[in-house]
């Protein structure tokens, strides 16, 4: 049997993140959730990830250079990010998107299983 894919969630909401994360268990994934920039930089030293579901708005760093950084870094640049924000005017999304993310999910807009469904386009699980 093939192993789970891993998925790393970066929300600093804890209520937004076990939603995700429990969803996305449900789905087959292997789910890390961290809530700082920080802490996915250190979870990202120990795991090989398949793709992160990234919030922009972090306690410690937007998370639109989070995604700049990760983009720039051999090791990483390579992992597709899924950006999820209730940060979702045009300008914002158009930004996530040149910056290198996979796609760009309004969580106000979606449930859940929309969320899982664009992991599910990024990698299977």
């Amino acid at each position: 049997m093939e192993k789970p894919k891993n998925i790393l969630v970066i929300e600093d909401q804890p209520l937004i993140a076990d939603i995700l994360a429990n969803a996305l268990k449900r789905s087959g994934y292997a789910v890390t959730e961290v809530t700082t920039a920080e802490d996915a930089f250190a979870e990202m030293q120990r795991t090989r990830f398949d793709a992160i579901l990234l919030d922009l708005v972090l306690p410690d760093m937007h998370g639109f250079e989070f995604l700049r950084a990760i983009k720039q870094d051999e090791h990483f640049r390579e992992i597709p990010v899924i950006i999820a924000s209730n940060v979702g005017d045009e300008v914002e999304i158009k930004k996530g998107l040149a910056l290198g993310a996979a796609s760009y999910i309004v969580k106000a807009n979606v449930l859940p299983e929309d969320i899982i469904a664009a992991v599910a386009k990024t990698v299977a699980p």
